[in-house]
């Protein structure tokens, strides 16, 4: 069997797929890991110490769907050195703010969220503080919102 390794450009996969389609997956993906039928093992860290920074590895198979995917995410932390933080930040508590969904997915390890910027019944999912010492939400957030921890 000679398989490649195909690659979609954004607009090729808005051609493919549409978001009902999108939200059926992820359900039924979901359906199948609660049945024990998805292998996720542990991220993967390869760590660039000369580089100040990292490569995270996130496979997973689905039996039940017979796919199998990899998210590959390099990260440099001190990015911050050279004024990239200060560009999103000044903008970010006006959209937070607005937002009815709220998504982090940053390594900080202070706080990216402030309480006051989030109102009632937003839903938020804070992916990126997935290791100790990393922190995107303000504690006081915290203490108004329900919490679901999912693994």
């Amino acid at each position: 069997m000679n398989k490649k390794t195909l690659i979609l450009t954004n607009s090729q996969v808005q051609r493919l797929i549409d978001m009902p389609q999108v939200l059926k997956a992820v359900e039924n993906a979901f359906i199948l890991y609660g049945k024990k039928l998805v292998q996720m093992p542990a991220k993967i860290y390869l760590h660039l110490d000369k580089y100040a920074g990292d490569f995270r590895a996130m496979p997973a198979y689905i039996e039940g769907m017979e796919v199998c995917g990899l998210k590959w995410v390099n990260v440099h932390p001190e990015n911050r050195r050279f004024g990239l933080n200060m560009v999103i930040k000044d903008k970010i508590s006006d959209c937070i703010r607005q937002a009815d969904i709220v998504v982090t997915t940053t390594p900080a390890r202070k706080p990216t969220v402030e309480s006051e910027w989030i109102r009632d019944g937003t839903h938020i999912n804070a992916i990126g503080a997935d290791a100790k010492g990393k922190e995107e939400l303000e504690p006081e957030l915290l203490k108004r919102a329900k919490i679901v921890v999912d693994d």
